[in-house]
């Protein structure tokens, strides 16, 4: 009995031995590194481009109106034509008039030390068109600078119904002078706008109040939402089909030929409007996009929020978290790292992240 143990104990273990020796061996390119201790690092350009809905506000066909009486001495105006904020279409009486295309029409002359919500249209309009001053709501200095700025450019100086020369004076009489006429303005329903057709003539006599001209329906606003709450920061473009335009702080498009352009995209065209607005697919990114290192999840450690670390070599680099994506996490260094192409590919559990 114990010698037939003995026996199948060792026919067992010359089996084993056997099996070892005939197991086929591990190619190579196959064998995984058990010591592997970094890992690729690819450098690439990120824009953290985003999905976001484009919301256009709508207004019905309008009318361009006459701010004055008087005679048409010069008349820019056909149809198709486009008008502009900032331009001219019309002068009445040898005196050009200056387009603003306000959120606010202008209702009243303005001077220095005025308030309101007109007066913040007025400033809004003006830095849009290349005048910059403060949208404080105060007539101030700035402003009255930025308006006879504009008037310049369309070849006139001071305000209607006040001596030229009294516009750039700093006497008590100069701060009660009219910095805006109300006469001297075309409002615009928008920025840019096509005209659809013309209602007056060189030469001819208007009120105030005719109708110069008319325009059909337009974009009088646009503002994105959706855009996700862990966007990278940075000035940003949004886009719709080839459109595409400058996002301000405020998650609106001011830019005049994106409110022009839009419209002929196949997106618009294909858009149910519904009370005066249609919203439109569109996507966010950055304007100048980030440097960003794609590297395994692993590599990232001390994550607060979207800041945290990788390791070089064993040193800690502070990064934030721009995005994922093919199962690796890109990072954005804090400082540059020129000609990096290996991480830690775990760092010490115990590792310090000193960002």
């Amino acid at each position: 009995m114990i010698t037939a143990s003995l026996v199948a104990v060792g026919l067992v273990c010359a089996g084993a031995a056997a099996a070892l020796l005939l197991r086929p061996a591990v190619p190579a390119s196959l064998a995984g590194d058990a010591a592997a201790t970094t890992a690729p690092a690819a450098q690439r350009e990120f824009a953290d481009e985003q999905a976001v809905d484009v919301r256009l506000t709508m207004a019905d066909s309008a009318s361009i109106v006459a701010p004055r009486d008087g005679r048409v001495t010069a008349l820019q105006c056909a149809p198709g034509a486009e008008a502009h904020s900032g331009d001219t279409m019309v002068s009445v009486d040898g005196r050009p008039l200056l387009s603003l295309a306000t959120s606010t029409p202008l209702w009243r002359d303005l001077r220095i030390g005025d308030t309101g919500a007109d007066v913040t249209a007025l400033q809004e309009t003006l830095t849009a068109d290349g005048y910059a001053t403060a949208a404080d709501g105060v007539v101030g200095s700035s402003t009255a600078d930025a308006v006879r700025s504009a008037f310049r450019a369309i070849g006139v100086t001071g305000p209607s119904g006040q001596p030229e020369e009294q516009a750039g004076d700093e006497d008590e009489a100069a701060q009660q002078a009219v910095v805006l006429a109300v006469a001297d303005v075309v409002w615009l329903p928008a920025p840019s706008l096509v005209l659809q057709e013309c209602a007056t003539v060189v030469g001819g006599q208007m009120a105030a109040g005719d109708v110069l001209a008319t325009s059909p329906d337009v974009v009088t606003g646009v503002r994105i939402t959706g855009q996700d709450s862990s966007a990278l920061p940075g000035d940003r473009v949004v886009a719709v089909g080839d459109v595409a335009g400058a996002l301000t702080a405020d998650q609106t498009i001011v830019d005049p030929e994106f409110l022009r352009d839009i419209v002929t995209t196949p997106e618009f065209s294909e858009a149910a409007p519904q009370d005066h607005e249609v919203v439109l697919p569109g996507t966010s990114s950055l304007t100048a996009p980030v440097a960003v290192l794609a590297v395994p999840a692993s590599a990232v450690f001390g994550l607060a929020g979207t800041a945290g670390c990788i390791s070089i070599d064993g040193s800690p680099v502070p990064v934030d978290v721009a995005g994922s994506e093919l199962g690796q996490t890109l990072v954005a260094p804090r400082e540059p790292l020129d000609g990096v192409s290996q991480v830690d590919a775990k760092p010490e559990a115990d590792a310090s992240c000193a960002s």
